[in-house]
């Protein structure tokens, strides 16, 4: 597996290594209801000491090939919009998207124009064979942003996520390296 890029770009935004920078704003946008009502691990509330060891932790597993997060900025202000990442599990060559978006740039597209970004470096330079992505069942947006950036449906696995203590269906989204390439041409 290749290393992946420090940053991308897509026409509208900029995905980029979070630096300590960033903390302030990522606390701003993660500390909100709505968004952790939306996503499965993120804490709530969220403060600024989250947003830090968060950052922090990103190091270690990029240099262990395992996890690789972009912040999502706009590319004319670059004002933070969100996080996009991968997760790599280098045994079977296939990796996991994750993502966030901060509720003021919610239904503007970022979050599927960031994840066919990684989805076009995790086939063409990080040699990947598989990428999927999961949402919380009634987090039909986030199946959306899925399809949108190119996967497919793959199932839904019942009761598989507890949040809150309330068991939560998880819907699988995917896509095969053959199916990315047949796409393209």
């Amino acid at each position: 597996m290749k290393n992946p890029a420090e940053q991308l770009t897509t026409s509208r935004l900029r995905l980029r290594r979070f630096t300590l920078d960033d903390v302030a704003a990522t606390a701003q946008l993660c500390n909100n209801i709505n968004l952790y009502q939306a996503t499965a691990n993120l804490p709530y509330p969220y403060t600024e000491d989250h947003a830090t060891s968060w950052i922090t932790s990103h190091q270690k597993a990029w240099e262990e090939g395992l996890g690789f997060e972009w912040a999502l900025v706009d590319k004319k202000t670059d004002q933070l919009l969100g996080c996009v990442g991968i997760f790599i599990d280098k045994e079977h060559q296939r990796g996991e998207i994750g993502y966030w978006i901060g509720e003021p740039f919610w239904n503007q597209g970022y979050a599927s124009e960031a994840a066919q970004a990684i989805i076009n470096h995790g086939f063409e330079e990080l040699q990947l064979n598989r990428i999927f992505a999961c949402h919380l069942a009634f987090n039909q947006a986030s199946g959306r942003v899925m399809e949108k950036a190119g996967m497919f449906y793959e199932g839904t696995l019942k009761s598989h996520h507890n949040k809150d203590g309330t068991l939560h269906d998880m819907v699988y989204y995917g896509i095969l390296k053959d199916d990315y390439f047949l796409e393209e041409m």
